[in-house]
């Protein structure tokens, strides 16, 4: 795969791109509603969820992320929690999870 720009931004780019393309990702945006509708007033979804499955079915879900900002390194409190098909509880959180999708 030959890269159209220049860099590791646009290398992964073209990743995502192909990924999608080939199936093999899928991608969804969550937008803030209210009544069924898009808020347009600033609100954005903040969000940070996913879930991640090999060709084995097994499931490896997030919910939070890392604010790598300067503030985000030196005040902020972050946090995130992963969630695992293989382990105790793990599949039924991931559900949970997927439900809010």
């Amino acid at each position: 795969m030959e890269p159209s720009g220049h860099g590791a931004t646009a290398l992964g780019a073209e990743l995502l791109a192909w990924l999608v393309s080939r199936r093999h990702l899928e991608i969804r945006v969550g937008l803030p509603l209210i009544d069924g509708r898009i808020v347009n007033d600033g609100a954005i979804f903040h969000a940070k969820e996913g879930v991640i499955e090999d060709k084995h079915g097994q499931r490896l879900g997030f919910s939070g992320s890392v604010n790598e900002t300067p503030n985000g390194w030196t005040s902020n409190f972050e946090t995130i929690q992963t969630f695992c098909s293989w382990k105790p509880g793990g599949a039924e959180a991931i559900d949970d999870l997927e439900a809010g999708f």
